[in-house]
């Protein structure tokens, strides 16, 4: 089975061999995106990459990419464009080569779809992370027990710790009880502008009795995820007119762009990174990474030696590595930082 075919491996255990070109992996490159010099896999921010990792929701696939991998979830969002590239859906935990390297997809923590590539090659094991969290996801798998030489981190992390999802939520639930006795015949609506925040901030609301709405960006994404859970038959597309009542889904920029802002009757959520927001709006925080210190505990579970930091990382990151003891390679500007292997 080559990697030219579109392939979606279920839940058989099968290994799936991708017949490439047989060249051996020689080293790890950062070039606006890390590669795996030898071989076609590339990921998130590479230029021209050969066999791209889509790794989750959040990540935006370049114009011009024709071969990509993936879980069935993130692979099957992208709909009607899979037509127009070579894609290969795989299942969590399903072993799989390409050339001389063995490669599985794990769950990330970060929501449905989301993953962690493994990379084994000459005894050696690599974890590629575009995001990971180590609390419980309130909707998508857990992180699993992790091993690994190298620590391959491609992503902006808070500095200090979000708090679990789990105890989030009483308090979104509280909010809402709260407010929508005080407004009558008129939604409520939760600002979510990452993946991650709209996957917790859904699972949370799929509790209550009342409907609950989307706009067509946060919608596409809920309707294609929620069809492979038992949230599916809650969410509907936002239509014209406000609805009356229940919960509705959104981003900001859609939020904020719109004449639904002007409306003050219309309550405001924001779930998502500790970041600022307008004052108007209460916040929660949902969907973050891990922070930096958890990042560093993960590491030394996993066992690495070595960690290889993109420039969204942060100074502030690649120095609590160091502090802790690891093999750091990191640089605030793009450029080929190579890990022998």
């Amino acid at each position: 089975m080559t990697v030219d075919q579109i392939t979606n491996l279920q839940t058989d255990n099968r290994v799936i061999s991708i017949r490439s070109a047989d060249r051996l992996p020689r080293s790890i490159v950062f070039d606006r995106g890390f590669k795996i010099i030898g071989t076609p896999l590339a990921f998130r921010g590479s230029r021209n990459p050969g066999l791209l990792f889509f790794s989750d929701l959040n990540m935006k696939v370049p114009a011009g990419t024709k071969r990509l991998i993936g879980t069935n979830t993130v692979v099957g969002s992208l709909g009607s464009r899979m037509q127009r590239m070579d894609a290969i859906a795989v299942s969590y935990d399903r072993s799989f080569k390409l050339g001389k390297m063995d490669l599985r997809l794990l769950p990330s923590g970060m929501g449905p779809g989301a993953s962690l590539l493994e990379i084994t090659y000459n005894n050696r094991r690599i974890i590629y992370s575009s995001g990971l969290r180590t609390t419980t996801p309130l909707m998508g798998e857990s992180i699993p027990e992790i091993k690994c030489e190298i620590l391959l981190i491609d992503f902006e992390m808070p500095e200090t710790k979000p708090p679990a999802p789990r105890t989030i939520k009483p308090r979104l639930i509280e909010w809402y009880n709260t407010n929508v006795s005080k407004v009558s015949n008129i939604s409520p609506v939760v600002l979510c502008d990452s993946a991650p925040a709209l996957f917790d901030a859904f699972a949370v609301f799929s509790e209550i009795p009342d409907a609950l709405f989307a706009h067509s960006s946060s919608y596409n994404i809920l309707r294609h995820t929620s069809m492979q859970t038992n949230h599916s038959h809650r969410i509907k597309r936002l239509s014209r007119e406000w609805p009356k009542s229940g919960v509705v889904f959104g981003t900001s920029q859609w939020f904020y762009r719109s004449a639904h802002h002007k409306n003050e009757a219309i309550l405001r959520c924001y779930c998502g990174p500790d970041v600022r927001i307008p004052i108007d709006t209460s916040a929660f925080r949902l969907g973050e990474p891990e922070h930096v210190g958890g990042l560093v505990q993960f590491a030394k579970k996993c066992g690495a030696r070595t960690v290889a930091l993109s420039p969204s990382a942060g100074d502030v990151c690649a120095a609590a590595f160091r502090k802790a003891g690891f093999d750091v390679y990191f640089s605030r500007i793009p450029k080929q930082l190579k890990l022998p292997l």
